[in-house]
């Protein structure tokens, strides 16, 4: 049985990591595919991607407003 996402009923395919590392340097990967870096180390490419996402939330939420 495979881990399903909240609000998911069915199993869409095979998922991929957000972080990893090259070499010794970390890096997150967007929905897009885009790779965000580098990083020292994966706690700060997780607090990176956490900025990210709520830099996309709000200019998402900008957008919508117009």
């Amino acid at each position: 049985m495979r881990n399903l996402r909240i609000n998911e009923n069915k199993f869409f395919g095979k998922r991929s990591e957000r972080f990893f590392r090259k070499k010794s340097i970390w890096f997150f990967k967007t929905r897009e595919g885009i790779d965000i870096g580098p990083f020292k180390n994966i706690y700060d490419a997780k607090e990176g991607a956490g900025d990210y996402i709520d830099f996309i939330i709000q200019v998402n939420s900008r957008v919508l407003k117009f």
